[in-house]
């Protein structure tokens, strides 16, 4: 159980990941939109390792993957009859769906909700199964609906630069500047290359590396010009324009509570996993990186964060993403407000390890591993035989299963050490790439 949840009530889970998106994603060319939703759809099976158990766990989509084969024995999942992007509207306007919760909530008709992100339809939902349906809810992760605002101000990129660069000391941020116009972006760009540099272009709500453009300094200005008219995820103003930090090819990340009361818990750092083109695949968390020479610098920048946004009204998880830079200081990239990419690795490891976990495993998680010519979940759970994590021993946790269609599944690999981890990774990857 998580600290600030209460074992009075029980948990539903609402894994609505597509959903604070939304709004971003509905920049993309329409053809472009249901592959886009899908893939944050598919990432919400992490959260049958959240909160850890009992819980019933609402997905957008349906799953092959058990509770019980993550060693959660208590735990249900229910998708709703018609999935759209939004899940808690789904869930509104499914009457079996809130059925299924009103019986989960049993005699007291009391329920805590865990979303993955706080948004409007969220509200509305918790609104409704007040309202309507009679349940008494609680909502320990989420901020007054009045201070929803500040989640969303501080998950752009202009919001944290404004926000952040105010709280911070200076080098804090790479060098960059909030554009409003493309006339102000191609300026911008001409400044940092002028200074030598090569320049990042994020569109404001950008996600996982979407629609972002990484010009080097020789570009041709004409055709960096066209390149960013035609980018439909820059269309919306602003759009910040920063100089690429020459780095050790280190990308770690600070994940943050704010409780409705009490100080905000720094929950776990972790290093990323990054591929070169900046889309995010896991998180490596262990006690080397809790070690690393960045690591006291970077705490005290988050912890700076976390005190500015619990002022202002912030309640629940939000991550901060760094590089660490030739000099080995860590320079602060975004905040995303919500839930993170390594929560149910976290959680995973605390509910089965207990909370000093980073001091006596690490966790490697990937979210696209290749499943070779595999093609089925169930002859994918087949060939890890002997690796699975039992809850005594190390091993591999299945975190997304959807994707084994397509050729590629997500896994956490729970072992003793980093290359331990990545040894345990390889062997995944060696099985799935000789059955034939």
């Amino acid at each position: 159980m998580l600290p600030h949840l209460t074992g009075e009530h029980p948990t539903v889970v609402i894994a609505n990941v597509s959903e604070p998106a939304l709004d971003f994603l509905n920049t993309a060319q329409p053809a472009d939109l249901p592959a886009l939703i899908r893939g944050r759809q598919v990432k919400s099976e992490r959260a049958v390792l959240w909160a850890g158990d009992p819980k019933l766990v609402i997905l957008s989509l349906p799953t092959t993957l058990t509770p019980q084969q993550v060693g959660f024995t208590q735990t249900q999942i229910a998708v709703p009859a018609n999935p759209t992007a939004s899940l808690c509207a789904d869930i509104q306007r499914d009457p079996q769906l809130i059925a299924h919760i009103k019986d989960f909530a049993g005699p007291s008709q009391t329920v805590q909700l865990i979303p993955y992100a706080t948004t409007p339809a969220f509200y509305r939902l918790v609104g409704a199964l007040r309202a309507e349906h009679g349940l008494r809810v609680h909502t320990p992760e989420s901020p007054a609906e009045a201070d929803l605002w500040v989640h969303r101000h501080i998950d752009s990129k202009a919001g944290f630069r404004s926000l952040v660069g105010a709280w911070c000391p200076p080098g804090a941020l790479p060098d960059g500047v909030i554009c409003q116009s493309l006339p102000e972006i191609m300026d911008a760009v001409g400044w940092l290359h002028r200074g030598g540099r090569d320049v990042f272009i994020k569109p404001d709500r950008g996600q996982s590396g979407i629609g972002m453009v990484l010009d080097a300094q020789s570009a041709d200005p004409t055709v960096l010009r066209t390149r960013l008219a035609d980018n439909p995820y820059l269309q919306q103003m602003p759009v910040v324009v920063e100089a690429a930090v020459p780095s050790t090819g280190e990308s770690p990340s600070l994940e943050y509570f704010i409780p409705q009361t009490g100080d905000p818990i720094l929950t776990y750092a972790c290093d990323q996993v990054v591929s070169p083109e900046g889309m995010f695949y896991g998180v490596l968390v262990s006690r080397e990186v809790d070690e690393s020479p960045w690591y006291p610098a970077f705490a005290a920048l988050g912890n700076t964060i976390a005190r500015g946004l619990q002022a202002m009204g912030y309640v629940g998880h939000f991550d901060i993403d760094a590089i660490v830079d030739e000099s080995r200081r860590p320079v602060l990239l975004e905040v995303n407000a919500r839930r993170t990419g390594g929560t149910h690795v976290h959680e995973f490891a605390s509910y089965w390890v207990g909370p000093d976990y980073p001091q006596q495993v690490t966790l490697l998680s990937h979210d696209s591993l290749p499943t070779g010519p595999i093609r089925a979940p169930d002859a994918l759970f087949d060939l890890l035989d002997g690796l699975l994590f039992d809850g005594q021993s190390y091993g591999i946790v299945p975190t997304i299963t959807a994707t084994v269609p397509q050729g590629k599944f997500g896994c956490i690999a729970v072992a003793p050490t980093a290359d331990d981890a990545l040894d345990l990774q390889q062997e995944v990857l060696s099985r799935c790439a000789v059955r034939a």
